[in-house]
């Protein structure tokens, strides 16, 4: 009977220490998909913001050489479809400002973009991990 007590103890004490640690995975699995929710807006509102100032750029560049050739305007690349249907626009509201005026460094805002891709592509793969 002894015996038998000390083995209902010990899997409950399993059972408490299972449950605690599937309350810690849903957390985090709740935290993480509210991440990647937040940095697939961000980057739809970097790409769209990029697309933007680049055409303007562009048609500014043009207008001032008096020669505004409309097939070398570059056109914006739609967005893959996205593998999961969000119901929520998470995120925050966007403050990102351009200045017209300034010159467009290339070279940041595709480091930027990679950047963005890469933190979403991990945030995937922590996402994958923690439901597997």
């Amino acid at each position: 009977m002894y015996f038998i007590k000390i083995f209902c103890k010990f899997f409950q004490s399993r059972f408490e220490n299972t449950e605690q640690r599937l309350t810690s995975l849903q957390h985090d699995y709740n935290k993480v998909e509210n991440e990647r929710d937040i940095m697939a807006d961000s980057l739809k509102r970097f790409y769209s913001v990029t697309t933007h100032a680049i055409t303007l750029h562009k048609v500014k560049e043009d207008a001032d050489r008096d020669k505004l050739i409309e097939t070398e305007i570059p056109r914006p690349i739609p967005f893959p479809p996205p593998t999961v249907e969000y119901t929520t626009a998470g995120g925050r509201p966007s403050t990102t400002t351009i200045n017209i005026g300034e010159t467009l460094d290339i070279n940041q805002l595709e480091n930027t973009l990679q950047t963005l891709i890469g933190r979403i592509e991990r945030l995937e793969r922590e996402r994958v991990s923690i439901i597997s």
